[in-house]
């Protein structure tokens, strides 16, 4: 017997099963030896390039629109300078949480899978 495991988007263990050694391995499922690698690090910091590839057109335009209902002319100043201009994006910058919200992303996890995922790009 093998024991077989599922681990979430954090690789967290979310199943765990032993199948015979001779059976092919679950889709989705990988081979258990014991030792799980690390998750991947959340990288503080990702380029203006990386998050606008990994955000895509139609939300780079729901953000832009966003940033445009502002009413208070230094606010919106400011959103629009650190999403325009700004060569990189922090990770906990207030107003890329503010953004993130924009988008649909309201949890740390799904943020820092964002930047994970981001910095791959």
């Amino acid at each position: 017997m093998v024991k077989i495991v599922k681990l979430n988007e954090a690789g967290l263990i979310v199943h765990c099963a032993e199948i015979p050694e001779d059976h092919a391995v679950w889709e989705g499922y990988v081979l258990f030896d014991g030792q799980l690698a690390a998750p991947p690090p959340v990288p503080q910091v990702i380029t203006r390039r990386q998050r606008n590839l990994w955000l895509g057109a139609s939300r780079v335009m729901q953000i832009k629109a966003a940033i445009s209902a502002i009413s208070d002319p230094t606010e919106k100043h400011h959103a629009a300078v650190h999403f325009n201009d700004a060569e990189s994006t922090e990770r906990y910058h207030p107003l890329t949480i503010a953004m993130a919200a924009i988008v649909d992303l309201t949890t740390d996890e799904q943020i820092d899978q964002a930047f994970i995922e981001a910095s791959q790009l």
